[in-house]
């Protein structure tokens, strides 16, 4: 079976046993659909997840499987309650990662001008003539010059976008923000610019940020700012997969307390939460979830400590009891 076949490659590339063949064959399928891009990410996340356990060197797809979805579930020690959540792998029409997702080509036109596209209320998806894949975060805007691709990759961003950029060491890509400018050959990346800040998180390869006549260089797994108020350019502590949950729509919480947890949901979903029990603050959560419809993500991290919801408004809530297993 087709599945059965592209899973075992997703395996042995994730335990360094590919060939560049069957690399190659893993990222055709990949790019064949968006139901196997998604049920390849969700294994990798899943991997990413488990990686202190020990995976068997050889190749059994139906015990893999199973491990898998047994990963997706709830797992604590003693801090939480078991909650399935393997709903990946049937991939049907409503688990879409990205509201109104859609797929936009940049052309190469000649004579002047700049191109822009606006996100509005939903996360937008841009293919740029180069290769280059963009997804815009709600109320964003990126503009392109009419050269682009041509002999320079530039593009102006207003909001967050994140980037994985096609490699070309000949041209290199620059966005420039309010202040700011981020300059890369080839890499995938998180950009996000406010009135106050430009805050660039490096998923792959090698990023410059730079402001105020100060740069840093940026590698995998490191986020530069550049605090405009300050006229400062530096490095700071690694961010958590949740700051890119509007581009993924999962949280991913691994061995994390429930103050943590909740500090994220305020953030994503805009709300405030509070807890009548404060000793559950340090239940730890590992948890992989999609990050639907607000008031069952917090029905479902409510229930790990065995907490009930009170709605007080639209944007405030209180866990109330509550303990730790």
């Amino acid at each position: 079976m087709e599945k059965d076949l592209y899973i075992s490659l997703i395996y042995k590339n994730l335990k360094g046993e590919a060939s560049s063949e069957e690399r190659s064959q893993l990222d055709a399928f990949t790019a064949k659909s968006n139901e196997s891009r998604m049920l390849r990410e969700e294994i990798e996340l899943t991997w990413e997840l488990s990686q202190d356990d020990a995976f068997p060197s050889e190749i059994d797809v139906e015990a893999d499987l199973l491990k898998v979805k047994n990963k997706l579930d709830f797992s604590p020690k003693r801090t939480t309650k078991v909650i399935p959540l393997w709903r990946r792998l049937s991939l049907a029409a409503g688990v879409m990662i990205l509201v109104g997702f859609g797929f936009w080509a940049f052309n190469q036109f000649g004579g002047g001008g700049i191109e822009t596209f606006e996100s509005g209320g939903t996360v937008r998806h841009l293919a740029l003539s180069d290769g280059t894949q963009v997804w815009l975060n709600k109320n964003s805007k990126l503009s392109v010059q009419s050269s682009f691709g041509k002999a320079t990759r530039e593009v102006e961003l207003d909001g967050e976008a994140f980037f994985d950029v096609e490699r070309n060491e000949q041209s290199p890509f620059i966005i420039s923000t309010n202040q700011s400018v981020v300059t890369v050959l080839g890499t995938s990346f998180n950009v996000k610019e406010n009135h106050v800040s430009t805050t660039v998180s490096v998923q792959s390869g090698k990023v410059r940020l730079e402001g105020d006549g100060k740069k840093v260089e940026l590698e995998k797994g490191e986020r530069g700012v550049h605090d405009y108020n300050n006229n400062e350019v530096g490095k700071t502590e690694a961010g958590t997969p949740n700051d890119l949950v509007w581009k993924t729509g999962r949280f991913i919480f691994k061995s994390q307390t429930l103050g943590s947890v909740v500090n994220q949901l305020e953030h994503h979903y805009d709300i405030s939460i509070k807890m009548e029990n404060p000793q559950i603050f340090d239940c730890e959560i590992s948890a992989v979830m999609k990050a639907g419809e607000m008031g069952a993500v917090l029905e479902k991290v409510a229930a790990v400590v065995k907490a009930e919801v009170e709605v007080v408004s639209e944007s405030k809530f209180i866990f109330k009891n509550g303990e730790c297993e």
